[in-house]
């Protein structure tokens, strides 16, 4: 049965508070006596082994009541269930390597909001600034431009052989040609090919 609001416009009842300066939000709810304030600091890097975390100067200032890093995490909690087949744990807090940008390094709990910056400040100068960037991307496209550059030399050489072969036997060269590329597209490469007929789908290299 369909809803008798889809496919219809309906009034909408917020917009003159909020067009008025009068909305209401979370935010603006009373905060209780002792309430603490949480500061993130989050990784810049999308990709990233954690060299060190250094927190010595952080815990030692003014209304600093706490703070929390991926040992903490380890030590105190369980990693989130994650509903993806990769063995990877996902913890409230990045141990050892961050896997995204903005991902929580770690966490200071202080008696107000400007305080817990501060002091996020300071472990951003002692320590997370010593990561080691990953970039497993960008090596396999490496390896990727560096085999098609060798496939392509390998091509190369061959066409200058089938050219020479035409040039020297110029009746019987594109029948021999035909014959060589054949051999050279199910020639096998390797002993375990060789045993199973299994045909080589690649040309092969320069002897």
């Amino acid at each position: 049965m369909a809803n008798e609001y889809t496919g219809r416009g309906l009034a909408r009842f917020e917009d003159g508070a909020l067009l008025t300066g009068r909305g209401r939000f979370a935010d603006d709810l009373p905060v209780a006596a002792g309430t603490l304030y949480a500061a993130i600091l989050r990784s810049p890097h999308a990709h990233a082994d954690i060299a060190s975390i250094d927190t010595s100067r952080a815990v030692t200032m003014p209304g600093v009541q706490g703070l929390v890093t991926g040992e903490d995490a380890r030590r105190w909690t369980r990693p989130f269930t994650a509903a993806i087949k990769s063995p990877i744990e996902h913890w409230c807090v990045a141990i050892n390597r961050v896997r995204y940008m903005g991902e929580p390094v770690a966490v200071v709990i202080a008696s107000d909001r400007y305080r817990a910056e501060d002091a996020l400040e300071a472990i951003d100068r002692c320590g997370p600034t010593r990561t080691q960037t990953v970039r497993p991307v960008q090596q396999q496209a490496v390896a990727k431009q560096q085999e098609v550059r060798r496939k392509i030399e390998q091509l190369r050489e061959i066409d200058a052989a089938l050219e020479t072969l035409i040039a020297a036997c110029p009746g019987q060269g594109a029948l021999q040609c035909c014959s060589i590329i054949d051999a050279l597209n199910h020639r096998p490469t390797t002993p375990a090919q060789a045993a199973t007929g299994q045909p080589n789908t690649m040309h092969r290299s320069k002897k």
